[in-house]
């Protein structure tokens, strides 16, 4: 049996020849993902606040639509006034102001109707007037 002389490596040499990443590259690369992740999170909260800002939009508008909707089909026009109300709409409670104001005519009245998410699943809770209306919507109706 022949020995083979072995060869002297140094141990920088050993570890090139090991063909790994080094300690900064690795930590380079979780630096970048990082970022990369935490860009990405805050695209999707933007996303879903976005999402839920018009959905809120949407159900006040065909709230207002149906409000309309119901002056529409009564019989005789609506009375003047101010008239307030929680309503319990698409399992959210909603504040509706609706004002119906005489026109020049006298056979036509113009609705002012607004409404206002009140936030809490607690129907006794009024909004404050600080609140912004959701949405607001102007009609005119006229007798038949």
């Amino acid at each position: 049996m022949v020995s083979m002389p072995r060869q002297k490596m140094s141990l920088s040499a050993s570890i090139k020849d090991a063909g790994g990443f080094t300690l900064l590259e690795v930590l380079i690369a979780l630096a970048i993902f990082a970022l990369l992740s935490s860009a990405i999170a805050g695209l999707t909260s933007s996303s879903l606040r976005t999402q839920t800002t018009i959905e809120t939009k949407r159900i006040a508008h065909q709230l207002l639509e149906n409000t309309i909707e119901q002056y529409q089909l009564m019989d005789a026009l609506a009375p003047a006034g101010r008239k307030t109300q929680m309503i319990n709409f698409a399992n959210r409670y909603w504040n509706l102001e609706v004002y119906i104001e005489k026109t020049r005519r006298p056979d036509m009245r113009s609705i002012k109707a607004s409404v206002y998410e009140v936030n809490s699943s607690e129907p006794q809770y009024a909004i404050s007037k600080n609140t912004a209306a959701v949405a607001n919507i102007t009609a005119y109706l006229g007798s038949r």
